[in-house]
This record gives structure tokens, C-alpha cells and sequence, in this order.
């Protein structure tokens, strides 16, 4: 993969994100306010999702990030519930796998003539995952830092 590309991306997106420090995760968000949703704004939801992407570019196991993925568009699911005249400001993870999609093909096609086999390949998927991630940590926080 060509890592230039991104070179200055990933180093945009590792900062903390201010805000709620008392709720740094959607689970968390969503177990303390699934009653008071009026107390939460779409800008700390945002940065809370952010977060929660981050500390999917902490593991190295593509099984573990696919999990929590998972976690987080059940999570953002419920706060789509919860808020639904806000659905289109709320965060979301369309725009994720849309850019996935073409890392994770470039990356499979990069692998497909290395002669090391299956462990470069699934190297190659956890750097496009990443890939997307930082993209959508940028993406969202350029939104609630306008």
C-alpha cells in the first residue's frame, strides 16, 4: 500500500478529542442518557464516536477491530433511534465502508502476486481498515470543529 498517501492523515486524527470526559465511549453515552437525549448535543455525540474509532486504530487484530466496529454501528443504530429529526447530522459509518471499499480492494490487489501468503494480505486489510477510520475521524471532526 502506498503509505505516502497517508502519511499526514493518521498524524491529523491521534490527537484527543475535547469534551465529555465523563463519557468517552457510545455504550457509555447511550447506558447514561437512553432517557434524557435532550441534555446531548450532535457535536459531543460526534466526538464520542470519534473516540470510539480511535481506540479501534489501538488494536493489531483485524478480528478485534471488525468486533468493535460491529459495537459501534449497533451503538450508533440506537442513537439513530433515540434521535430521529437528527439522523442526518448524526454520525454514521456509510461514509466508512464506502471508503473502505476501494483501500481494502487496492490492498487485496497489492497482495495477490506476493508469493508470502495469507498473513500480508490480512497486514494489508488492517492498514486499509485504518486507512478508513482515520479518514472518518478526520471527516467528523472537521464537521463539529466548523
Amino acid at each position: 500500500m502506498d503509505s505516502s498517501l497517508y502519511t499526514n492523515l493518521g498524524k491529523r486524527v491521534r490527537e484527543p478529542v475535547p469534551g465529555l470526559k465523563e463519557v468517552q465511549t457510545l455504550k457509555e453515552l447511550n447506558k447514561n442518557h437512553h432517557n434524557n437525549w435532550d441534555e446531548v448535543s450532535v457535536s459531543e455525540i460526534s466526538r464520542v464516536f470519534c473516540n470510539d474509532l480511535r481506540a479501534l486504530l489501538e488494536h493489531g487484530e483485524i478480528s478485534l477491530i471488525i468486533h468493535d466496529l460491529f459495537i459501534i454501528e449497533s451503538q450508533l443504530h440506537h442513537l439513530h433511534e433515540a434521535y430521529p429529526d437528527k439522523t442526518a447530522e448524526l454520525p454514521h459509518l456509510e461514509d466508512l465502508y464506502r471508503g473502505l471499499s476501494p483501500v481494502l480492494l487496492r490492498s487485496l490487489w497489492e497482495h495477490s502476486e506476493l508469493p508470502e501468503g495469507e498473513s500480508d494480505v490480512i497486514r494489508g486489510w488492517i492498514e486499509a481498515l485504518r486507512i478508513s477510520i482515520e479518514e472518518e475521524i478526520y471527516l467528523w471532526q472537521e464537521k463539529f470543529e466548523a
